[in-house]
């Protein structure tokens, strides 16, 4: 006859296995994820050593949501277009989503309520243009690899009168040095950028929309459904409880 007191060790001991199993099993599914975005001032960028902004805190908090391990980082975007394209697990923190993107990634979701992209001038350029056959007749700057650029691509701008840029202050001492007579860019990134050259940002003018366009969170093409699946319910949950709402906006 076996004691109960074997018999409770014994079912204590299963119990416990199977919790340590199931916490195994748990442990595994969890996949470490490489987070890129490029500096993208307000949204995201670097101050005093540490990464803010709301496109940042979002990804953050669909990151930490999810419980997998994750690594966040800024790089030039041209490198980080290229990894995404190639490797997996990789998501994109800030790419916006355009006809020409579509097919190559995994949405999540937004991280902006849409960006306005204008062509801006030297506010003492008396140029006027009015149409977009009237800009291509013009220099115009873009950062390289963005939808900025494949917009004019799109739009039929000749190669010889796009300049394109790696880095953003390059983009706009380019203009201030009237190398180009345009460049395109959203008004707050462009003001932004302008106040850490220490440049009045009014020296800058609007003077031609050119389209919207709404940022989000994508994984690489080759990531896991799983991995997809976990990352939409994050943020569908958080969007639900109103937890995105304001960094939204």
């Amino acid at each position: 006859m076996v004691r109960p007191f074997f018999v409770a060790m014994w079912l204590m001991s299963f119990l416990l296995w199977g919790v340590s199993s199931s916490q195994a099993d748990s442990n595994q599914s969890l996949v470490f994820i490489k987070a890129r975005c490029a500096e993208w001032r307000p949204f995201v960028y670097e101050d005093k050593g540490q990464l803010v902004g709301p496109a940042y805190e979002i990804a953050l908090k669909v990151l930490k949501h999810t419980q997998h391990p994750f690594d966040y980082q800024l790089q030039p975007w041209a490198r980080v277009y290229n990894d995404a394209l190639n490797q997996e697990n990789f998501l994109v923190a800030c790419i916006g989503r355009t006809p020409k993107r579509e097919k190559l990634f995994h949405w999540i979701g937004p991280i902006s309520k849409g960006v306005e992209i204008y062509f801006f001038k030297l506010s003492e350029n008396p140029l006027k243009i009015t149409s977009l056959s009237q800009a291509k007749e013009l220099k115009v700057g873009a950062m390289r690899g963005t939808y900025n650029y494949d917009f004019l691509e799109l739009n039929g701008f000749k190669d010889k009168d796009v300049h394109q840029s790696v880095k953003s202050e390059q983009l706009l001492n380019m203009l201030i040095n009237k190398r180009y007579d345009l460049v395109i860019s959203d008004e707050k990134q462009l003001q932004s950028e302008a106040r850490k050259l220490k440049v009045n940002p009014d020296v800058f003018e609007k003077i031609l929309f050119a389209f919207t366009v709404t940022d989000n969170l994508a994984f690489s093409k080759n990531t896991s459904e799983h991995i997809i699946k976990t990352f939409k319910d994050a943020y569908s949950h958080l969007e639900r409880n109103g937890k995105l709402e304001e960094l939204l906006r």
